[in-house]
């Protein structure tokens, strides 16, 4: 990367540096505080009653994190926004048909979980504004609200959560024709979809053997389309550069945008190299994860690093940061314009 930035372009560049770190230290804060069932002391609330309940909420995060910088709470302030959450909006066809499973299959096992009182979670994708700042969509419930979940051992592996139904209407919305879903999931997108008349025949690629397995035995008989689906085992990737001739094409084959991001990252190339088109999972995460590495690549482009700094792989980071350094190698930065460019 051959960069070359005037003063004032040099500065600007050093705030988008500034907002990055910001976003950065509220998305850590949400994920530890989502962590804790009682972090929101629910007296608290009801002692301040004179206080909105949201400010309240936003008031108790800070303050448990004792940040006393006044420039940072009111980064968080604009940045959070707080919602309490109505529970019949996430009641559907599937969670109702899925509402009395509780099962086990080899190490995988089904089950409900439940959100306590005013435990806080992520309820929406994020959303970007103002040279990149992201705006968290925190929700709650004032009484518990169960969910199915599925756990790999004691480990949580995926869940039928408000975020998950949220996130992923606007792609249900736009299935059709013959659709690809990369990444099987516990079948809620591949449910929704595959009860539209618009969508004609559902393929679903999915690697995990167990996890075909067990929505072959407690899931797909509950599917009232179940003459569209067809499961293949087999990688995605893999799949993908072969047969892509879909009217639409979904991809989720991640947990988080930090662990998504080295797919997208390869999907990406495959939508250039075959001319087509996925839709992601998170994709406003995942391209917003992706702005963070290449800015903090760009600085340390413009502080001397070389390419012996990008030969490394001891881990995910590493690897992402050799991905976006070889894309980019032969890029030119003569303007802040030309950064944001990069950002696209």
């Amino acid at each position: 990367m051959k960069i070359n930035l005037n003063k004032n372009d040099n500065e600007k560049f050093y705030n988008l540096l500034k907002i990055k770190d910001d976003n950065i230290e509220i998305s850590n804060l949400l994920l530890t505080a989502f962590a804790y069932t009682d972090f929101i002391d629910i007296s608290e609330i009801k002692n301040n009653a004179s206080e909105c309940e949201k400010e309240s909420i936003k008031k108790q995060i800070l303050n448990n994190f004792e940040i006393e910088s006044k420039e940072f709470r009111e980064a968080f302030n604009y940045q959070v926004t707080i919602t309490k959450c109505d529970p019949s909006n996430y009641i559907n066809e599937y969670t109702r048909l899925l509402d009395k499973i509780h099962c086990t299959f080899g190490k995988y096992s089904l089950k409900k979980i439940a959100y306590e009182p005013y435990q806080l979670f992520a309820l929406y994708e994020i959303s970007v504004v103002d040279d990149y700042k992201e705006i968290s969509n925190v929700g709650y419930f004032d009484k518990p609200f169960s969910y199915l979940a599925l756990f790999e051992g004691k480990n949580l592996w995926m869940s039928l959560n408000p975020n998950e139904i949220n996130t992923m209407a606007s792609c249900i919305e736009k299935a059709k024709g013959r659709v690809l879903v990369l990444g099987l999931g516990m079948g809620y997108i591949s449910y929704m979809m595959s009860i539209k008349k618009s969508v004609t025949s559902l393929t679903i690629v999915e690697r995990n053997k167990e996890n075909i397995a067990l929505f072959k035995k407690h899931l797909l008989p509950l599917f009232k389309e179940k003459a569209k689906i067809t499961i293949i085992e087999d990688d995605a990737i893999n799949f993908i550069k072969h047969y892509n001739k879909y009217d639409y094409i979904f991809a989720d084959l991640w947990f988080t945008p930090e662990d998504g991001l080295e797919y997208y990252l390869k999907l990406s190339e495959i939508e250039k190299e075959n001319n087509i088109k996925i839709d992601y999972w998170l994709e406003t995460s995942l391209k917003q994860m992706r702005r963070r590495y290449l800015l903090e690549l760009v600085k340390e482009q413009l502080e001397g690093s070389d390419e012996t700094w990008y030969q490394s792989e001891k881990d995910l980071t590493d690897k992402i940061f050799k991905t976006l350094y070889y894309q980019t190698k032969n890029v030119e930065i003569n303007s802040l314009q030309d950064i944001k460019d990069l950002l696209l």
